[in-house]
């Protein structure tokens, strides 16, 4: 079979809601270089959302490129196009074997090659989410480690599928029909609609625990008081400090998990494991306990589409890495047991060596409850939070900075750490006030999940105390976390009215009017120079 007189099907890779993956030859290349064909079917054939369809297709494809273009662990744009109303895009083909089929024929892997899998892939987060993109489908089938170089390659970004999901709403107006990711990895606030930079971390986080124990998420309890996952029974050779950060990836709430991949880097530094040498992903050692994945996690997608495929033979990923102030953990040496192979499509390479593996010591889980580390934190106060200050109990909404975010610090400080934070229109209650080391009102807060500390009473409001109202029509911008990413644009003041378009941070529109929304925040009706209209939510707006 032959695609645009060019792309030979070599094999089928997988298929899904929205379509089929092939992995392709290319014949108008010197090289006959293969390459992955992802045929993308719309959910409607309608004309006039065909075009959109269309429209946004190119877009995104557009932006494929510049991902796979400047950064080296995400697989090249090399076409796309359009036939018999089927879309197609082409990608650069990874040599390698995807992290679930290396703990399916290998078993689980020791701390070590966890740390150097994440420490390998953040800078790759850190680049997506700085160009406005959140990936929205981390999971162990979407990240392959290269043969070349044993390098994690993330694969499979979800925006082009929500394209294809596109339809008409009961108002006429072109939406989305489907939620992006897999069931398990994902977290709430994607699976509402409104994923975040923070939900790539908390996929990433129990992909990290995937690869620890062969669980899958959906396998794993959860507490019934705190509604957090409960894994650490399956892996109790993992440090204490590793558990701690992996438990703050998977927060329940955006709140409490590291805000950025730097925050996250930063913890896992400060926290590195003594030198032991060479760590393989090769075969079993005496302390790696086979997986037991599900047969069906593979179609546990929604709407999404098989890819990864039949890779090559195992590969080996070495890594060194270090740990301050602690003495030199033994390590346990097994002999190597050579792992199956599995046929590769591609011409044969030589072989990989495959060193001996060292198995990580087994450590007695710790029960201390999970901390986070600001770079430097310089403490400010030995007295307990709910000590200091005077006494008060006054209900308030929090409010005031770009982005949404406002830090809430473990003391009335700017200097201590920020073990959370929260956003924009969150309703707290202030439990004590205090003059802070910048001799600043600071109140002590406590969140309806139980999360307390220290915020700046400049960025809180009373309940009672309407925000000012300004005079419109008046200019403004729309702000985030990341500049470029999607403002939704909502029908009506409400986080569950339908959101026909959107913006991107940084773009400038006029704001119109404002309202009270169903959620107590303020909301604001704006305008795009194209005479797009739609109303966002005030901790998305700075006002000029």
């Amino acid at each position: 079979m032959l695609l645009a007189n060019r792309y030979q099907i070599v094999r089928m890779l997988g298929e899904g809601g929205f379509g089929k993956t092939f992995l392709a030859e290319d014949t108008q290349m010197p090289s006959k270089r293969l390459c992955v064909l992802k045929q993308l079917k719309p959910m409607t054939t309608e004309p006039a959302v065909y075009q959109i369809i269309q429209d946004r297709f190119q877009r995104e494809a557009a932006i494929l490129e510049k991902l796979g273009e400047h950064h080296p662990q995400i697989p090249k744009l090399y076409a796309y196009f359009s036939d018999a109303g089927q879309f197609y895009l082409v990608q650069e083909w990874i040599e390698g074997a995807t992290l679930e089929q290396i703990v399916t024929t290998q078993g689980i892997l020791n701390e070590h090659t966890v740390r150097k899998i994440l420490s390998d892939l953040l800078p790759v987060l850190e680049f997506i989410h700085s160009q406005g993109m959140i990936h929205r489908d981390i999971k162990p089938e979407n990240i392959i480690v290269r043969q070349a170089d044993q390098t994690p390659v993330l694969i499979d970004f979800g925006a082009v599928r929500e394209t294809m999901g596109t339809v008409f709403n009961s108002r006429g107006n072109p939406t989305s029909s489907i939620v992006i990711g897999t069931p398990g990895f994902m977290p709430a606030e994607q699976a509402a609609g409104r994923p975040i930079p923070a939900s790539d971390l908390y996929s990433l986080g129990l992909t990290a625990i995937y690869l620890l124990t062969g669980k899958d998420p959906q396998t794993l309890e959860t507490d019934p008081h705190t509604g957090e996952i409960i894994w650490q029974p399956f892996a109790p050779q993992i440090s204490s400090d590793f558990a701690a950060i992996l438990n703050q990836m998977i927060r329940s709430h955006p709140r409490d998990r590291y805000t950025s991949t730097s925050q996250l880097q930063s913890a896992l530094t400060s926290t590195q494991l003594p030198q032991s040498g060479t760590i393989a992903l090769s075969s079993r050692s005496s302390t790696v306990v086979p997986s037991s994945p599900s047969p069906n996690r593979s179609k546990l997608i929604l709407a999404g589409i098989g890819t990864g495929g039949l890779i090559s033979a195992a590969v080996a990923t070495s890594l060194l890495l270090n740990r301050n102030n602690n003495p030199p953990t033994p390590i346990v040496q097994s002999p190597t047991v050579q792992s199956p192979t599995v046929q590769s499509p591609s011409p044969s390479l030589p072989a990989t060596p495959k060193p001996s593996i060292q198995a990580s010591p087994t450590a007695t889980p710790s029960a201390r409850p999970v901390e986070s580390r600001s770079p430097n934190p310089t403490p400010v106060a030995t007295t307990k939070p709910s000590e200091i200050g005077q006494a008060i109990s006054v209900p308030v909404i929090l409010e005031g900075i770009a982005g949404g975010q406002v830090q809430v610090y473990s003391q009335p400080s700017t200097r201590s750490t920020a073990p959370h934070y929260g956003l924009t229109g969150d309703r707290v209650t202030a439990l004590r006030q205090a003059e802070g080391d910048d001799r600043e009102l600071w109140y002590f807060v406590k969140f309806s999940s139980g999360a307390d500390g220290w915020v700046q009473a400049v960025q809180t409001r009373p309940i009672n105390e309407p925000p000012k109202t300004p005079e419109f029509p008046r200019s403004a911008q729309l702000v985030g976390q990341t500049p470029g990413s999607r403002v939704n644009l909502r029908s009506a003041p409400s986080a569950s009215a339908d959101a026909p378009s959107y913006g991107l941070v940084g773009d400038r529109v006029v704001v119109l009017n404002q309202a009270q929304g169903d959620d107590g925040r303020i909301w604001y009706f704006v305008e795009f120079p194209s005479k797009a209209t739609g109303w966002v939510r005030e901790d998305l707006i700075d006002l000029q």
